[in-house]
């Protein structure tokens, strides 16, 4: 038997896209939780002790403790079938796990890269790898008339991605960068996306980023995440 909902303890940074991914999933699954805030730049030493890569998400349940965003969103998904965020078809639950894979190797790192480097050719390249990327989300994914990833409903590959389109004022402000106007599904699909109310609860401005992710763009941050998206 699972444990009680009451014994979750998620901790979280509200400036991390990979922690808000899970905010999003628990608010839409609806279970109750302890939120607790870590500061990436002063982490307390009990959150070092517990968290085995020092970064957010993590998850306390019971006994259990689970990091990793995309791990610990399908352990949600399973501890609390109520409001699924995962379709019932093997075929389909595959498919949502191929786009969540697909947005933490490829689409992620590529985000990262584009903030990160600071040589104008290296930037030219990745943004063009981005539009790319973006023009193959639209083509490929978004292409049912239904407003999210899988269908009717949002699921787990849209708590996945949205984080970084939410984020992406940022490419704009320091890489200029912007989505192309002809992805429109992309469009159609983010205007559904801010409609929901678990983004509602957990959204934040684009001034709010641009003054967070400033470090990003002059190369004055060094984290275990940035390390890893530059290698990928």
């Amino acid at each position: 038997m699972n444990p009680p909902a009451a014994s979750l303890r998620l901790y979280s940074a509200q400036v991390c896209p990979f922690a808000q991914r899970t905010r999003l999933v628990l608010f839409a699954k609806g279970p109750d939780y302890e939120l607790i805030e870590i500061d990436l730049d002063d982490p307390p030493p009990e959150f070092q002790a517990i968290s085995p890569y020092g970064k957010v998400p993590l998850l306390e349940h019971g006994e259990e403790r689970l990091w990793e965003s995309a791990v610990i969103n399908e352990y949600i998904e399973e501890c609390f079938p109520e409001s699924p965020l995962m379709p019932d078809a093997p075929g389909q639950r595959a498919t949502t796990r191929i786009w969540i894979d697909y947005a933490n190797n490829y689409f992620v790192p590529l985000f990262y890269k584009l903030l990160l480097k600071q040589a104008v050719e290296e930037q030219h390249a990745i943004a063009v790898r981005l539009t790319e990327s973006l023009r193959f989300l639209e083509s490929q994914a978004l292409v049912q008339a239904a407003p999210y990833w899988m269908g009717g409903e949002p699921n787990l590959v849209d708590f996945s991605f949205y984080p970084f389109f939410e984020r992406f004022p940022v490419l704009e402000h320091f890489c200029g960068f912007t989505v192309p106007e002809d992805c429109r599904r992309l469009a159609n699909w983010l205007d559904a996306m801010v409609g929901l109310p678990a983004v509602r609860q957990y959204a934040n401005s684009p001034a709010f980023y641009l003054e967070r992710y400033q470090r990003h763009a002059n190369a004055t941050v060094d984290n275990d995440t940035t390390r890893e998206m530059l290698e990928k």
